[in-house]
């Protein structure tokens, strides 16, 4: 199972042809598209020819310095000019979103990961459990210390207010009722039993929130802030999610609208649709992410942060989820992404470990 059910093959297209079948198309309808591309390719790339560029409404990656510059400058607030100026943030800047695209980076324009770092059904998990909730030893040993308790204090009791005194029961220590419940003596130790067995099945099958983790491998922040500068929210980007249910049983959730922040600013949401999650297992799934534009100031904060090195976005979820057998509750998700995640260093294989969650099928284990 994944995040996207899919739907199942029609026999009929959504153009009315039977599968197999190839419409019929006037040629010239073909040409006049094939002159329409080369003029819109001409355009963006001012005549140059490119190799490996892709579309999303201009080309990404390939961002002309000039076109960069006078959008920043038409953008900056009158009191940060100096600044800007004085420290030539504009240029380094421009000189950033204006490098051609990564391996990387072109990457998650097809997907927020590679493919084979995607899972396609739901996997089991069995790491190492953290808490106490869903825990077979925190079960088993609070069964025993309930019942061991319950029953010590029965026989204290017993003992103490039921004790016998040459052969014969102590009435002025030991009512009558005490007497009726030292003939009960058998069934309530068996009562206690019965009380720690319910209060380790509690602690086993106590529903505990979903947990999900951030997994793209790669991410293109550059084009983001790149096509957010110049305007254009038609952004091709996706997210990689990966959703783990710690629970006993199977666990439903609700379908979810997620959001991507900067500095507490919601730019981007995406759509994590309704899905059942069997109990102790991963699922993954990749999201497509609708973006809007900032306040001026706020964006070209973000492009000034993502020049250094510095940029922090934060992506957020309120779950609603019902864990089978019990009612239902909420939970909320944060996980902050920084583009110092994504950056190339002697030292990537030790950052994945400690970047990336346990969860991800690419990074630690």
């Amino acid at each position: 199972k994944a995040f996207d059910k899919g739907e199942d093959e029609n026999t009929v297209d959504n153009m009315g042809n039977p599968d197999g079948s190839i419409p019929t198309i006037d040629s010239s309808i073909l040409g006049n598209l094939g002159d329409t591309l080369g003029d819109l390719l001409n355009t963006a790339t001012n005549g140059k020819e490119i190799d490996n560029v892709f579309f999303e409404g201009i080309v990404d990656g390939v961002f002309d310095d000039d076109m960069i510059r006078n959008k920043i400058e038409d953008l900056l607030p009158d009191e940060w000019k100096d600044e800007w100026q004085d420290e030539g943030v504009t240029e380094k800047v421009v000189a950033t979103l204006s490098t051609q695209p990564t391996e990387a980076q072109t990457n998650f324009l097809t997907g927020a990961s590679p493919p084979e770092c995607i899972r396609s059904t739901a996997e089991p998990y069995n790491g190492k459990h953290r808490g106490v909730a869903g825990s077979e030893g925190w079960a088993v040993a609070l069964s025993i210390l309930f019942f061991l308790g319950t029953a010590s204090s029965i026989v204290f009791i017993r003992k103490t207010f039921c004790g016998k005194k040459s052969g014969k029961v102590n009435k002025v220590s030991c009512p009558q009722k005490f007497v009726l419940y030292s003939k009960l003596y058998i069934t309530t130790l068996l009562a206690s039993a019965l009380l720690g067995m319910t209060t380790g099945l509690l602690v086993y099958y106590w529903p505990q929130d979903p947990q999900f983790a951030h997994c793209s491998k790669s991410l293109d922040l550059g084009g983001i802030v790149g096509n957010l500068i110049i305007g254009d929210v038609n952004i091709a980007r996706n997210i990689h999610l990966t959703l783990y249910n710690p629970n006993h049983r199977d666990m439903n959730v609700k379908e979810t609208l997620g959001a991507i922040e900067y500095k507490g600013e919601q730019f981007g949401t995406f759509l994590v649709p309704e899905l059942t999650a069997e109990s102790r297992t991963l699922m993954d799934g990749v999201m497509d992410v609708d973006f809007t534009l900032l306040e001026d100031e706020s964006l070209l904060q973000m492009a000034r942060d993502y020049s250094e090195n510095d940029l922090t976005l934060t992506v957020r979820m309120d779950i609603d989820y019902k864990v089978k057998g019990f009612g239902g509750s909420e939970a909320k998700w944060v996980k902050t992404i920084e583009s110092s995640d994504f950056e190339e260093t002697e030292s990537s294989d030790e950052k994945d470990k400690s970047s990336y969650s346990r969860f991800c099928k690419c990074h630690g284990s």
